[in-house]
């Protein structure tokens, strides 16, 4: 299993596609914040935090574009039947892509974070009342980090199924697009009072990406009842459908032919 996991997070960073998004997720670590700092004055790194961990646009959408090109390497260059004939279970090969996609997806974002904070920080500090105090801050990281979990399960899952590189991009952005914008749509509906609070708080649980994305739409009214009570949910669905991802995934991957 580890001799499994190490291989396939080392093509993960061997890819081109990895390099080049670094590349590009590195100017924009660099540039929004910039922006922000001249259009936003009052804003520095806390809204920088906030931003970078969108996962329905900026440099989040990058993430399973890089799984799926690792998922389809691993077939198109036989990678996964050789390591079959070398008498790895299917199982064991599918949970050690998962893992190594978790770790490939958590450095991937924690740099990405991490540079556009640093840079909102030193353009206009870090003023952490301003997303609701510093124990929300970590309780939001571990959300995301939760939801990035969700994105990457996801991503393995549709991956290993389709085993199309073409089809299967736009297919993962498409569903974590629709997720991500619900909040939106419910926001609107509460404006206009034509929703209902029942449901909200059923949708809520029911989209892994709720949450998340809830914060990154209230950004600017951020204080301790915006906040309140939508952090365990986010989570907890977050965990569950990855859990749910992935045991589907071993199941059909186990009785699929590699080819």
């Amino acid at each position: 299993m580890i001799n499994l996991f190490k291989a396939s997070l080392y093509k993960l960073f061997r890819e081109k596609t990895f390099l080049i998004t670094m590349i590009i997720g590195t100017g924009l670590a660099i540039l929004l914040p910039v922006m922000y700092h001249f259009l936003l004055e009052d804003l520095g790194g806390e809204y920088a935090l906030v931003q970078s961990t969108s996962t329905s646009s900026n440099f989040g959408l990058t993430v399973p574009i890089n799984l799926t090109v690792m998922i389809m390497a691993e077939f198109t260059t036989g990678s996964l039947r050789n390591k079959i004939i070398a008498g790895n279970r299917k199982s064991r090969i599918y949970i050690s892509l998962l893992f190594s996609g978790i770790v490939f997806t958590i450095i991937q974002m924690t740099y990405y974070i991490g540079l556009s904070t640093l840079m909102g920080t030193i353009l206009g500090g870090f003023d952490a009342s301003k997303v609701g105090g510093p124990e929300f801050i970590w309780k939001y990281i571990a959300l995301t980090l939760c939801s990035y979990i969700f994105i990457t399960a996801l991503s393995i899952f549709i991956s290993t199924i389709i085993r199309n590189l073409g089809a299967s991009i736009p297919l993962i952005v498409i569903a974590l697009v629709l997720l991500s914008t619900v909040p939106l749509f419910m926001m609107l509906g509460e404006m206009f009072n034509n929703t209902n609070e029942t449901v909200t708080k059923v949708i809520e649980w029911l989209d892994p990406l709720y949450d998340v994305n809830l914060f990154n739409s209230i950004l600017s009214s951020f204080n301790e009842e915006a906040t309140k009570g939508h952090i365990l949910p986010g989570i907890i669905s977050s965990l569950s459908w990855s859990v749910v991802f992935t045991v589907l995934g071993v199941i059909i991957f186990k009785h699929r032919d590699v080819k």
